[in-house]
């Protein structure tokens, strides 16, 4: 991924991938069970529409029920007036490697270089936050 937000849409889109940190929350029936525990049954993106983990829905985190950790949002025109209702902060997928190669080894220079892909067969630019990968939490 670019840095800088692009003003077309991707010549190679993104393959689905559920995520990985996603689990059914506390309180519900199939309490931790992963996205790929349902994925013949679709009718649970509607009885877990409600599980919010790692603040994300199952609708959001599933590829069943239309999620995936790739999220793709249309650019904006122009930067918004306002700040976020939320602030967010970038968190590694963990534990990623890919051979030797760990996302707290990585710098921003080395992103370029390092593409293989690795745990979950995720590249650096997918897993770690230093390589514009990672995913975004409210804090």
């Amino acid at each position: 991924p670019t840095r800088v937000p692009s003003s077309t849409p991707s010549d190679n889109p993104t393959q689905c991938v559920d995520d990985p940190l996603w689990t059914v929350p506390t309180g519900f029936a199939f309490e931790g069970a992963s996205c790929s525990f349902f994925e013949t049954q679709v009718s649970w993106c509607t009885t877990l529409a409600a599980a919010r983990n790692n603040d994300k829905l199952i609708s959001e985190a599933c590829c069943f029920c239309n999620g995936s950790i790739f999220k793709s949002v249309p650019p904006s025109a122009a930067p918004s007036l306002a700040p976020s209702a939320a602030p967010s902060a970038c968190v590694d997928y963990s534990p990623w490697s890919s051979g030797a190669i760990t996302c707290s080894s990585l710098t921003a220079q080395l992103c370029a270089f390092a593409t293989s892909p690795g745990t979950g067969g995720f590249t650096p630019q997918q897993a770690c936050c230093i390589c514009g990968g990672g995913q975004h939490i409210a804090v």
